[in-house]
């Protein structure tokens, strides 16, 4: 039998006997001529001081010992590790406060994890410097996964939670100047996917939410249901903070482990309820618009048929709604997101600019076993009424590849959001490959959109298998880069295979690398070959359009207003930016956990187009509204929390004025404000409640 025949009997052994959904896929093209706005990954320009490398997890001797063994029966690889090279994730934050974004990517252990420094206000010149061993966020000794920060002290600087996999999470207080201590963290041994960092009963302190697996990462059982849909897995958390740094851990009343709506071949929804899921992200988003942040988290259904097959739906966007106190009910059922499949990572935005909240979810792709479309990663788009409706059935879908993490942006700031999505799944047998990193472009604010590989980096993703995406504004011009990290590269040598028939797609040469060949007796025999460590890549947007832009830094009045509510961070805000003469957009700030083990920078920026003015409107953790009229555009703007809502009933202008008045002389005493913003502050919010009034009058 010929090496390559081996390898397609291999694929065909794959798809068979698990069924299992690991995709490459396809995407119309755009027709749009090619742009000169490009990425460039300056990771691999040693100039630029990024040296990061992802070692082995300590699963890797398992792999080890049945790579140099006799040949291997098919369903013995089933015990074979989870993530041998490990799960990493990354951050995009100021960790030094100097105002650049400063990169943290996780580690496995024996390798520090890296804090990469900024140098581009001290030098006027973008590279990094790795601080993670000497600032005390090295966590050595830990196999590193999910990581999410925000100011859970409110004493104006972010701190960081990182999660072990299979093994506690580590909790680290910034002490100013990228210095972190560890502080206790009610963290136990879990099968940690994600974090997200977010005020769930609106105190003004920033709670945490943990998504988890399954606890033994040793084996693959779990993903695949040979011992039924819920066999091993672990409930997500939910930790309060109780202020000075103490975290109690509420999953138990919170609500959080009261699931429903599990569907079955019967029917029969009531016998799984309460049942744990395989989550791979979770976040602390307000996606109805009411104030309070819920959780919503991506659930996978793995290589588990669905319910029509005969088997339990365990795949959903699940959403659990917040009551305003931090109580949360499962609304996933009714809500549009309840259906199967192998969700992994959630990013959110307005893609249609009807001011609703959408989400874009990545799943396994289409060039699956699976019938084209049933795991597709795609946009689910806001009703306005708390539910959402599937793209899937829409002629907004188009297939798609595999994917990890994921971040909403505006690419060249036309005043739309786009989408990036990595990922590539290192399944024992293979390395999935499909998603060479092209970016969906929406199509003037329609949600509808194309694949623009045009911009790409000349870095081949496809030869990463990225879990991480973070995006952020690295080098101050007003454009987002983004990063990604990936668990192990495939080398160059290593031959490729595609999946199944091409779709007329770019993505069509992508497919598979096969690290297994089959015998004689169809088992198993290791082919040879080291994959190498995982890399870091730092794309920067060259912001080679002449759209207008805003970058937002937003700041909650927490200890610094006297009737300030909103935690230091803003998180949990929702943020509306109308360019004049465009469309409305808006984006949540999220304390992270969506992007598969990942964040972005708090600080956003929003496109304009063409336009010179724009309004902003912040809705506030607590319902707060705030509004804001600029023609400072292509700048960065300080936007704090004024705890007196313009839409609130006042009793008169004065007391609104009043309270607006006393909170702007308090941020300015606090230095959050300078005289000259404390005006435009002024104006800006007395306009807005003479706008809105004079609006609700005559309706």
């Amino acid at each position: 039998m010929s090496y390559l025949r081996q390898k397609q009997e291999l694929i065909l052994a794959v798809s068979s006997a698990l069924v299992l959904i690991v995709s490459s896929s396809s995407f119309a093209e755009t027709d749009d001529e090619p742009t000169s706005l490009k990425f460039t990954d300056v990771a691999v320009d040693p100039a630029y001081g990024i040296t990061h490398q992802r070692v082995k997890s300590p699963r890797d001797s398992i792999m080890d010992e049945l790579r140099s063994g006799d040949p291997v029966p098919f369903f013995e690889l089933l015990n074979a590790p989870l993530k041998p090279h490990g799960e990493p994730g990354v951050i995009i934050f100021d960790a030094d406060m100097d105002g650049d974004e400063d990169i943290y990517a996780t580690n496995g252990p024996g390798m520090a994890n890296s804090l990469y420094i900024n140098q581009l206000v001290e030098t006027n010149s973008l590279s990094f410097i790795d601080k993670g061993s000497m600032s005390g966020l090295g966590a050595t000794e830990q196999d590193s996964a999910g990581v999410c920060y925000g100011d859970i002290d409110n004493d104006g600087d972010l701190d960081v939670l990182v999660q072990g996999t299979v093994e506690p999470s580590q909790l680290f207080e910034n002490l100013g100047n990228a210095t972190f201590t560890r502080i206790d963290f009610p963290s136990m041994a879990r099968g940690s996917t994600g974090c997200a960092m977010g005020d769930i009963n609106n105190d003004g302190l920033l709670d945490i939410v943990a998504a988890n697996s399954y606890t033994d990462w040793n084996t693959w059982i779990p993903l695949s249901g040979a011992y039924g849909a819920f066999y091993g897995l672990e409930h997500n958390q939910v930790f309060k903070n109780m202020g000075d740094n103490k975290f109690v851990d509420i999953s138990e009343t919170s609500g959080i482990r009261k699931t429903v709506g599990f569907r079955d071949a019967a029917a029969d929804t009531n016998d799984a309820n309460g049942n744990a899921t395989l989550t791979w992200a979770i976040s602390l988003v307000d996606y109805d618009l009411d104030g309070d942040v819920d959780i919503i988290h991506a659930d996978d259904q793995a290589s588990l048929p669905n319910a029509s097959q005969g088997v339990t739906d365990r795949g959903y966007v699940r959403i659990f709604q917040n009551d305003g106190q931090g109580n949360f009910t499962d609304v996933t059922i009714g809500s549009g997101l309840d259906v199967a499949g192998t969700w992994m990572g959630l990013s959110y935005g307005d893609f249609n600019c009807d001011g609703n909240m959408d989400i874009f979810g990545t799943n396994s792709g289409d060039y699956t076993p699976a019938e084209v479309g049933t795991v597709s990663s795609r946009w689910l788009l806001g009703d306005g009424n708390g539910g959402f409706i599937d793209t899937l059935n829409t002629d907004a879908w188009i297939p798609s590849t595999f994917g990890w993490g994921t971040s909403t942006f505006d690419l060249e700031n036309d005043g739309d959001l786009d989408i990036v999505y990595y990922g590539g799944m290192d399944a024992v047998f293979m390395v999935e490959s499909s998603n060479s990193g092209g970016i969906l472009e929406n199509q003037n604010c329609s949600a509808h959109f194309v694949v623009n590989k045009d911009v790409a980096s000349a870095t081949d993703h496809q030869r990463r298998v990225v879990h991480g995406v973070a995006v952020g504004d690295l080098d101050n011009n007003g454009f987002s880069d983004i990063v990604s990290t990936s668990n192990k590269n495939t080398p160059d040598d290593f031959p490729r295979y595609p999946w199944g028939a091409p779709l007329d797609s770019p993505f069509d040469i992508s497919g598979i690398f096969s690290t297994w060949v089959q015998d004689e007796n169809g088992d198993n025999i290791f082919a040879g070959g080291e994959y190498h460590n995982g890399t870091l890549s730092v794309e920067i947007n060259n912001g080679a359009s002449e759209n207008n832009w805003l970058k937002l830094k937003l700041i909650g009045a927490k200890g610094l207003v006297e009737t300030g509510r909103v935690n230091r961070s803003a998180i949990g805000a929702v943020v509306f930016v109308t360019p004049k003469d465009g469309k409305i957009t808006s984006k949540p700030i999220s304390g992270g956990g969506g992007s598969h083990l990942s964040q972005d920078s708090l600080n956003t920026v929003f496109g304009l187009g063409e336009s010179n003015k724009a309004t902003v409107e912040i809705l506030w953790p607590g319902g707060v509204r705030n509004r804001y009229y600029t023609s400072d555009i292509n700048q960065i703007l300080v936007l704090p929390e004024i705890p007196c809502s313009f839409n609130q009933q006042w009793d008169s202008y004065k007391l609104y004025q009043k309270c607006v008045k006393n909170s702007l002389h308090q941020l300015h005493g606090a230095n959050i404000v300078s005289k000259s913003e404390v005006t435009k502050l002024f104006k800006s919010a007395t306009r807005a409640f003479t706008e809105h009034w004079k609006t609700a009058g005559k309706n």
